[in-house]
This record gives C-alpha cells, structure tokens and sequence, in this order.
C-alpha cells in the first residue's frame, strides 16, 4: 500500500475552496449583471416610449441620458 493511502485519513476529504468555485463565481457574476443591464435597458426603452407618447419633452431628455450612460457603460 501507497504511503498516499496509509495517510489518506489525515487529509480533509473536502475542502472549503475548489479551483472551479472561482470560475463559477466570475461566470455567475458576469451573466447577472447582463441579466440586469438587459432589463433595465428594455424598462428604459419602455420608459422613453411612454414619454414620446405623453410628448414629455423633459422626462424624454432625462430617459435617453440614462439609457446612453447604460448602453456605453
């Protein structure tokens, strides 16, 4: 028998970290925030078409600021 396996049980079975815990984390966190600027892109558009349709001039000009600041960011 392998020294490895005479000392098997004085080696954690499982850890606290696993090197994929790392990956699904970034990956979790990238298609969250898609997620989430997709949305509140879609609400904005929502928004702007709500305003052209009351011909708020105002609130036009406010949600098209916003919707560039989220599309170029």
């Amino acid at each position: 028998m392998s020294s490895y396996r005479k000392n098997m049980n004085h080696y954690p079975h499982s850890s606290q970290y696993t090197p994929y815990q790392h990956y699904y984390a970034k990956e979790a966190d990238r298609i969250l925030t898609t997620m989430s600027t997709n949305f509140n892109k879609q609400h904005l558009k929502s928004l702007i078409d709500d305003a052209l349709d009351n011909r708020d001039e105002e609130q036009f000009y406010e949600l098209t600021t916003a919707y560039n600041k989220l599309y170029n960011a």
